[in-house]
């Protein structure tokens, strides 16, 4: 899913995706459900797909009302999307992740023209850890909520942690931390050395809800397993998160949003808590 800077319709790998798809996943999953002898169940489907295909008309709503910068009439359309859209997408490609993306790009946008920095910011970096074509989307378009969110990413982190950096073996990007300054000179022999870091205590969980699986998920018989990396504040709270694998969409989504009301007594360095990082491992299995 590519944006282009000059057009501000929604994007056409999504609308192919809305046009058809998803009553094309939804259909193997009636099979499924007929084969079983559940007639119920598949007019059940077909009810499912219909709110779902009223659903997808409203991302065009939602982008209209945000690039007005209708921030209070938009946000609640984009929360009813997050809420009923974003479980419903199941299909197992590169056009859901987009879309999914998508779908968090406008509620991001949504909350931050409301008011709601932090959330908006959480939201934005799902978005990209989504699907990398959202960097493409001109914020500026969007007006004062695009620019905000726009100067908000700038200073946050928009990477995941490798594993040599969770270990503690060295961060590619690390700066000098403030306070201290480089040595001059190219062997740096005339620079005191650092003492030895102490090791830091891991963060322990205190309250872990499970990711759900969707209705939805189940009607189409999808399974598969995401590994996120959740970045742990000085809180406990969960605060970025990326997604490191997921076999679909919807498991990165319902995955995200578990992870994101998980809270932890922090990690502690010195007796003092400090941010580090936690890897989750969750898989969706039918049986």
């Amino acid at each position: 899913m590519r944006y282009r800077p000059l057009t501000l319709a929604v994007p056409i790998l999504a609308l192919a995706l809305l046009a058809g798809a998803p009553a094309e996943t939804w259909a193997q999953g009636r099979t499924r459900a007929q084969r079983g002898g559940g007639e119920w169940e598949a007019r059940k489907l077909a009810r499912h797909n219909h709110e779902v295909q009223q659903l997808l008309k409203r991302v065009g709503e939602a982008r209209d009302l945000l690039l007005a910068e209708d921030h209070e009439a938009g946000l609640p359309v984009t929360a009813v999307l997050m809420q009923r859209l974003a479980p419903s997408i199941v299909k197992e490609d590169s056009t859901a992740f987009d879309l999914m993306g998508h779908l968090y790009t406008l509620h991001a946008l949504a909350l931050v023209g409301t008011g709601s920095d932090e959330e908006g910011l959480w939201h934005w970096g799902m978005a990209r850890s989504l699907s990398d074509s959202v960097a493409g989307t001109p914020l500026e378009a969007y007006g004062e909520a695009g620019r905000r969110l726009a100067e908000l990413s700038e200073g946050s982190e928009n990477r995941c942690r490798s594993p040599a950096e969770l270990a503690g073996k060295g961060d590619p990007d690390d700066e000098v931390p403030q306070g201290e300054e480089a040595g001059e000179g190219g062997g740096g022999d005339d620079t005191e050395p650092r003492p030895a870091e102490s090791p830091v205590q891991p963060p322990v969980k205190v309250h872990a809800p499970a990711p759900s699986y969707t209705q939805a998920a189940r009607w189409a018989g999808i399974e598969g397993m995401i590994i996120l990396q959740g970045a742990i504040e000085e809180s406990g709270r969960v605060g970025r998160v990326c997604v490191l694998r997921a076999d679909a969409a919807v498991f990165a989504h319902v995955g995200a949003q578990a992870l994101k009301r998980w809270r932890f007594k922090p990690a502690t360095q010195d007796g003092e808590p400090t941010r580090t990082y936690y890897n989750i491992t969750q898989n969706f299995t039918l049986h």
